[in-house]
């Protein structure tokens, strides 16, 4: 299976001013409908409307245009997660639109939003040093709930057996990166998902499901 990113943008560039925008990179040339970066194959296409709607409904931007890094199979992994982060900054930097960064469609890395850029941690061995010399301060370190990306299900119908997930009435909370931090520790000594405590420690029982004891949630079970 290749390694892919997939980078997400509301870029002031249209199709045609990105791609002429990145091809002058003396690092990167045309190869047919793609572009030839060291250690990276990209294909640049405008958001489609399935990708706008699922950006919409989950990060609350409309993407412009979609990017796709296809890694080598034989390439140095610093020289093309040099390359992915560099180009993605280069873009960002042509305007001020919101944008994300996922590998393989699960994992989010980067986001900005409204200025504020934020790395995600989720992947430990993503983020070397070498990385964070080209992402621009200032930034903050976040952590996300991988199913929702930065936001946690809560739900609303108490009366819902909590192992019927496709009945539950849904709604989106926001977790600052401090706060994520925080509950991901508290998930991790009491072996629960992130969701699983907030929506404990908000509804104190979901449904049927049994409570969880916050009293006693920083230490291990």
């Amino acid at each position: 299976m290749a390694i892919e990113y997939t980078l997400m943008i509301d870029s002031q560039l249209n199709l045609t001013q990105a791609t002429h925008f990145l091809s002058n990179r003396k690092d990167i040339e045309i190869q047919s409908d793609d572009l030839k970066a060291p250690g990276m194959t990209i294909n640049i296409e405008r958001a489609d409307q399935e990708d706008q709607t699922f950006v919409q409904e989950h990060f609350f931007f409309t993407p412009r245009l979609a990017l796709f890094f296809v890694q080598d199979k034989l390439a140095d992994f610093k020289l093309a997660h040099s390359t992915l982060i560099q180009i993605t900054i280069a873009l960002l930097n042509q305007g001020d639109g919101d944008a994300i960064l996922d590998f393989n469609g699960d994992t989010i890395l980067f986001r900005r939003i409204k200025h504020q850029l934020f790395l995600y941690q989720d992947d430990p061995d993503f983020w070397k040093p070498f990385l964070l010399n080209w992402i621009p301060q200032p930034y903050e370190l976040a952590l996300t709930t991988q199913r929702e990306n930065a936001q946690v299900p809560v739900m609303t119908n108490e009366s819902t057996p909590c192992d019927h997930p496709a009945t539950h009435k849904n709604r989106l909370i926001h977790l600052e990166p401090a706060v994520a931090q925080f509950i991901a520790q508290i998930a991790n000594n009491k072996h629960k998902s992130m969701d699983e405590i907030v929506n404990a420690w908000l509804k104190k029982d979901i449904g049927n499901c049994q409570s969880l004891d916050f009293e006693k949630s920083l230490s291990p079970s």
